[in-house]
């Protein structure tokens, strides 16, 4: 009995370019299959290199585990694998991936650890194949990565947290990004950062007819020059990223739609008249997600720059200029003038940039050029080369062409020089307020509860009583990591008042009165 049909349909819902690659392939004659004898771990991942045994696969569906990475060397195995075992139930429920060969693996994994929260991830299968060996350095790296990350969990977690809590009527009205996938379907746009390139080009005029993506931290520059992004692209919340986004002139706060996640307090949104909320992997968004809230979750390689290149796909366009988005260490200065961001860096530890990193920022908005040397170069230069990997396989691995403007700005493979043209206008997105779905309102209800019966816990019992609520132990994720290891009583305190603050926010959005902006 032949599965392919059916699973390559079901593919379609979730890997549309990987299912059509599928189509076009002949089968292969052998198959060598994996099976799995180890028992099914509680991880939050399980990568398997080579094709499981059809037998493994029941084992694997009927785990606890959210989802799960198949990855393999060869279109043709991967046909002929789809022919003889039914995966529709893992792709309906969107636990199963397929990725080919190492740059699928690398991207998966980029996928995986995009919000730097340490993984659980088991890795099975054949050892002798290049991508198990692919993958092993690649989840060592992010494994460092996200060790490092602890100290933005301390800093942030419960800000993040309280900030989703304060804003919970709001982004369960939207307007949402995902409403607008598609709206500039075949269109182009230029997405700005704030490199130094961005000096180099006469604004408005280089822009043609495409739409301006801004990210938040070249915004100041563009609104000086007399420019009005179509749409802004915000990341985190961050004392410096707030300060982008403020004292900006009247048309932009009434013109331009901020792109925004809910993690940020309301002061970086209220001024804007026209918002659209995503998500970039907050375990509270996550589960409203699940719940039937319509949340665009964005990539996110650790720039502002990458988030905003697939807000643009999302948005449908088939061709994205670069501008200020360099992605190289230039040893005179760092960022374009205007942006402050040197100043800014004083105020703010970044999660890729230990505190010593901001006096060298300050050394980098410096005319002399022998003043930015070795420690700050190298760093620097290791965070480009990995966002520079990470767009070479966005790009690759979407149907989406992309060019630089910029002759300064580093090269990437499969991004050519180029300027938008004049002969097409993109259309003007549409942000709409929609009503709470019944299964919204239902869901908060549900939420309510449970955090009656976790507060209603005596100190000593608090948080084994979060944990054992799975609604409210998913949704504080963050928090409860943050937690870890931080003294009893201090943990207890912290944790009642995040619980009572994000009872508060259930509450308000429970009865439907939406906050004024």
């Amino acid at each position: 009995m032949s599965f392919l049909e059916e699973n390559l349909r079901c593919l379609e819902e979730n890997q549309p370019s990987m299912a059509a690659e599928l189509r076009g392939h002949s089968a292969a004659a052998r198959l060598e299959l994996s099976p799995l004898d180890d028992a099914i771990p509680d991880v939050d991942a399980i990568i398997i290199t080579g094709l499981p045994a059809a037998d493994t696969w029941g084992r694997l569906l009927s785990s606890r585990t959210p989802f799960f990475i198949v990855a393999h060397d060869d279109l043709p195995e991967l046909k002929a694998y789809l022919t003889l075992v039914d995966v529709t139930r893992g792709l309906s429920d969107h636990r199963l991936c397929f990725s080919v060969g190492e740059e699928g693996v690398l991207q998966l994994l980029n996928d995986l650890f995009g919000t730097l929260l340490r993984r659980r991830v088991i890795l099975f299968g054949h050892t002798e194949m290049p991508v198990y060996a692919a993958a092993m350095k690649e989840m060592q790296f992010f494994d460092t990565l996200c060790a490092a990350n602890r100290a933005t969990l301390d800093q942030f977690a419960e800000e993040w947290q309280n900030n989703v809590s304060d804003n919970l009527t709001e982004i369960l009205r939207g307007p949402f990004l995902q409403d607008q996938a598609g709206r500039w379907r075949g269109g182009h746009a230029v997405v700005v950062g704030a490199g130094p390139s961005l000096d180099q080009v006469d604004l408005p005029a280089d822009f043609g007819n495409a739409a301006v993506v801004a990210c938040d931290t070249a915004t100041p520059v563009l609104a000086a020059r007399g420019v009005t992004p179509d749409v802004i692209v915000t990341l985190d919340s961050s004392e410096s990223n707030r300060m982008y986004l403020q004292n900006l002139p009247d048309a932009v706060y009434e013109r331009s739609i901020l792109c925004v996640t809910p993690v940020v307090d309301r002061s970086v949104y209220r001024p804007f008249r026209n918002l659209l909320f995503y998500s970039y992997g907050h375990p509270t968004l996550d589960h409203l997600r699940d719940s039937g809230l319509p949340f665009a979750s964005l990539a996110c390689g650790g720039s502002v720059a990458l988030t905003a290149i697939d807000a643009v796909r999302h948005f449908g366009a088939r061709q994205v200029y670069l501008l200020g988005c360099d992605f190289q260490h230039l040893p005179h200065r760092a960022h374009a003038r205007g942006t402050g961001a040197a100043f800014r860096a004083l105020k703010s530890v970044s999660r890729f940039r230990p505190p010593e990193m901001a006096s060298y920022d300050d050394l980098r908005e410096s005319p002399d050029p022998g003043r930015m040397e070795g420690t700050a170069g190298t760093f620097a230069d290791k965070r480009f080369q990995k966002w520079r990997d990470w767009l070479e396989l966005y790009v690759k691995n979407r149907d989406l062409e992309v060019h630089q403007m910029s002759k300064i700005a580093a090269h990437i493979p499969g991004i050519d020089f180029g300027f938008p043209g004049t002969t097409r206008t993109t259309p003007r997105l549409t942000p709409e307020v929609r009503e709470y779905s019944p299964e919204i309102r239902r869901e908060l209800k549900f939420l309510a509860k449970e955090l009656e019966m976790a507060l209603s816990a005596p100190p000593a019992e608090l948080m084994v009583r979060v944990k054992a609520l799975p609604r409210v132990s998913k949704c504080l994720g963050y928090v409860l990591a943050w937690l870890t290891g931080v003294e009893a009583t201090r943990s207890e305190e912290r944790l009642r008042a995040v619980l009572t603050r994000f009872r508060e926010g259930v509450g308000r959005a429970a009865g439907g009165s939406a906050q004024g902006r």
